[in-house]
């Protein structure tokens, strides 16, 4: 099969796209525009259903808003000027580094204005990240969102264009098209990779349930589908973090194919796709101290960067063999490219069945300690991962009023288990960050933090008594 064909292939498979006629049937964008009406979504915050001023309320609070502006400031310019330092000199050069590497991401556009063109204006970067990025291209459901048999999944269905943003599953999936990436979505390259990174631009760390949390409702928030959505903390992050994963994959394999493909075409006119992608791998195995550390590393790898740590760390079971196979040292493009859509496929699945999945807390609870009890070393990353899922825990017992008194306490601790993975644990909010990395990352403290956290201070015997019972677990048993 050849590679062009493969390529072709590779992009039905994650874009979906729909073909009549021999042409993919790609719905347009129409703009804010068509939504911006009193009637429609353009009302009074605050007033009347909160459909009605959703779109007030996105731009109000919503950052997305903003996401295309902040392309014009100067942190902004600074980037651009390290991936392309002729943009210093010319407006043309920088506004094409902005269509090529920016906005498919920063704001909602066609594939078409990610191409090399005419200046920039200001008008498309003030658009920011806008309805049809989260919703889809309304051409074809624009007219038929309003009328009253508008329900249920066929929404959804390709055809029509919608994006599903109900779902955890739909969510997780629309979401990480930017804040995880692809090469192939709509035509478009969403990518940050390892030059965007060493040229400013913070690495991608994707949260459903965080990310979730920090937007501002500009919808029904006790409708049937959001409380569904909202019934486990514990259901979403661990369906987040399958999509995540999934996403990851995906966009390892597109870039190992692009980057056979421009290898292949020898024109120096085109810039090849670099392989290894270093952003694929863990940051702080190359990017730290050489100073003596303690027994605990804070890194994932001893010097050798392990794949998508943030991704897979408890979750992918790597065999050393394959482990090595990913390696940037020995990693094989063409095989990474077969193989990893298999292994997204497989986690998407997953992703499908955790979401059927009754989640209970004190399980989930006994897993975390258990497994902390076993791990002789303790790495940022699997810290980080132990703290969300610690916390999804007691959010799901913040539901329960029986479990209220338990909730709170742990609670209370949390945010100094939240503290002792910051990288900068000492500066205050206002202060620039010194450091980049988890250089001081202190694992006992953190190990003390959290099992104080699921132990928490009974104030009163029958409180004791519940913790007993809940956590089915007795102390001599915590490391």
């Amino acid at each position: 099969m050849s590679l062009q064909w493969r390529r072709t292939l590779l992009i039905l498979g994650f874009a979906g796209l729909v073909f009549a006629s021999g042409q993919a049937a790609e719905p347009m964008l129409l703009g804010n525009q068509s939504c911006a009406t009193s009637t429609c979504h353009g009302g009074v915050i605050g007033s009347g259903p909160a459909w009605n001023h959703s779109l007030s309320t996105w731009i109000a609070k919503d950052p997305h808003a903003r996401a295309g502006l902040v392309l014009r400031d100067n942190d902004s310019r600074q980037i651009v000027l390290r991936l392309n330092p002729a943009a210093a000199d010319s407006d043309d050069v920088f506004d094409n580094v902005l269509r090529e590497r920016c906005i498919s991401c920063h704001v909602t556009v066609a594939a078409e204005e990610t191409t090399a063109g005419e200046k920039l204006p200001n008008a498309v970067l003030a658009a920011g990240v806008s309805c049809e990025s989260c919703h889809g291209a309304a051409e074809f459901w624009l007219d038929e969102h309003v009328q009253v048999d508008w329900q249920g999944e066929k929404r959804f269905a390709s055809a029509t264009g919608m994006r599903d943003t109900e779902s955890v599953i739909g969510r997780a999936a629309t979401c990480v098209r930017c804040h995880v990436g692809s090469r192939t979505d709509d035509g478009m390259v969403r990518d940050m990779n390892h030059d965007l990174i060493a040229a400013g631009h913070p690495a991608l760390r994707f949260d459903l349930l965080f990310y979730d949390e920090n937007m501002p409702r500009h919808w029904d928030a006790s409708s049937e589908a959001e409380n569904s959505f909202q019934q486990s903390a514990i259901r979403v992050r661990d369906v987040g973090r399958s999509i995540t994963l999934a996403a990851s994959l995906e966009l390892s394999s597109q870039r190992a194919l692009d980057h056979l493909e421009t290898r292949e075409s020898g024109s120096p006119a085109i810039r090849q796709v670099p392989w290894p992608e270093l952003a694929d791998y863990d940051c702080f195995a190359c990017h730290q101290s050489l100073r003596f550390r303690p027994a605990e590393s804070t890194l994932v790898s001893s010097g050798v960067p392990i794949w998508n740590a943030w991704s897979t760390v408890r979750q992918l079971e790597i065999s050393p063999a394959a482990m090595a196979s990913l390696s940037p040292m020995t990693s094989d493009s063409e095989r990474i490219a077969s193989l990893l859509p298999v292994k997204a496929k497989e986690w998407r699945a997953k992703a499908v069945a955790l979401a059927a999945k009754d989640f209970s807390p004190s399980e989930r609870l006994n897993q975390i300690r258990d497994e902390l009890g076993q791990a002789k070393k303790l790495t940022w990353y699997e810290a980080a991962i132990q703290y969300l899922r610690l916390d999804a825990v007691q959010r799901d017992l913040a539901k329960d009023p029986g479990n209220a008194v338990i909730a709170e306490q742990m609670a209370k601790h949390l945010s100094t288990v939240e503290e002792s993975l910051r990288f900068d644990p000492d500066r205050s909010k206002n202060q620039r960050g010194r450091y980049h990395s988890p250089a001081r990352f202190d694992a006992s403290k953190f190990r003390k933090a959290m099992n104080a956290a699921m132990q928490p201070a009974a104030s009163s015997a029958s409180t004791a008594r519940s913790l007993q019972i809940f956590l089915s677990r007795s102390v001599a048993s915590q490391p």
